[in-house]
């Protein structure tokens, strides 16, 4: 499978089917901080990893653009950035030039460990974006990358690039790397066992019968 196929096809699945392979294979730390909302509620979101670290500043006077700028160049098509702007959260961490850069470039959306601002304009634009709320701060004078494309840890969860991220209105979930397509064909056939199971529970049979046939729910 090719790097788009592999992200179009998890885009029809959803986080929990997802999640639940993952538990099933042991991996039990996958999904990130609850406190993730989508942009786009109504829209699901899957790309490579693309890792992100930046920290606070106390410089008034350090223009941290230059820099944001090389980042953004680096973003490669069919990622999902994540991006831990640091332990402080002293700024709006993603704005609207940001996202109409890295979506021109082709990526598929951001998950941010902070607050957006220019909202209005990012959802004119449709671009998926998941973060934990709003803030017109700029990052001027307050904020500075650190590193990208390096490994991080995200509100618990290691994440490497080209690791695979789902994201929907329940959150977004990590598939490490070596696991894409195997997590991907289970979490496929769980899809389609759950359309069984809907359709026999429509028709009027109990939900004992149909967990003893499909073990699962």
């Amino acid at each position: 499978m090719n790097p788009r196929e592999i992200c179009e096809r998890y885009e029809k699945l959803y986080t929990g089917a997802v999640a639940d392979i993952l538990d099933e294979k042991g991996f039990r730390r996958q999904c990130l901080g609850k406190e993730l909302r989508p942009l786009l509620p109504e829209r699901r979101a899957a790309g490579f990893a693309f890792p992100a670290l930046g920290e606070a500043c106390a410089n008034v006077s350090y223009d941290c653009r230059p820099e944001i700028l090389k980042f953004l160049g680096a973003v490669p098509a069919d990622s999902m950035v994540v991006f831990d702007p640091g332990k402080e959260k002293v700024c709006a961490a993603w704005g609207e030039f940001m996202a109409l850069v890295v979506r021109n470039n082709g990526c598929r959306g951001v998950v941010v460990d902070g607050p957006i601002r220019d909202t209005e304009m990012i959802l004119q634009a449709g671009f998926q974006i998941f973060g934990t709320g709003f803030w017109p701060v700029s990052s001027v004078g307050r904020w500075r990358p650190v590193h990208y494309g390096q490994p991080i840890v995200f509100q618990g969860v290691e994440v490497r690039s080209g690791d695979l991220l789902l994201g929907d209105i329940d959150g977004v979930v990590v598939v490490p790397r070596p696991m894409i397509e195997e997590v991907l064909l289970a979490a496929e056939e769980c899809y389609r066992a759950e359309r069984s199971m809907k359709e026999e529970l429509r028709a009027g049979k109990t939900m004992e019968e149909v967990f003893a046939k499909y073990g699962r729910w």
